[in-house]
């Protein structure tokens, strides 16, 4: 799975130190795969009944902010290289929010 890759990489020569990075930025974008798919199912139904424009407006939004949360997460809170996985979550969460609140409003 995605939390062993860590032993492969170290096999193959790969800094320590670069695949403790990887092994933080997984553990924490791991939450953010569930809404991720959560996204692209709303995005992919969206699509298919004609409204292209929702998901897109959503994206461009989220994708704005999502430098602004890796601020706030790495500045603030310090978190390292675990704030990329932790600003993933709060985009894709954001976006998917958008795109249901659009579908809910919309019909």
């Amino acid at each position: 799975c995605l939390l062993h890759v860590h032993k492969v990489l170290l096999m193959a020569g790969q800094c320590p130190k670069v695949v403790a990075y990887m092994h933080t930025y997984i553990t924490a974008y791991i939450p953010a795969l569930v809404v991720f798919l959560m996204v692209d199912l709303q995005t992919r139904f969206l699509n298919s009944v004609g409204k292209q424009k929702y998901p897109m407006i959503a994206y461009l939004i989220g994708m704005t902010l999502n430098p602004l949360w890796i601020y706030i997460f790495t500045s603030h809170y310090q978190l390292g290289v675990a704030a990329f996985g932790c600003a993933g979550f709060v985009t894709n969460t954001l976006i998917l929010s958008i795109l249901l609140f659009q579908t809910a409003t919309d019909s």
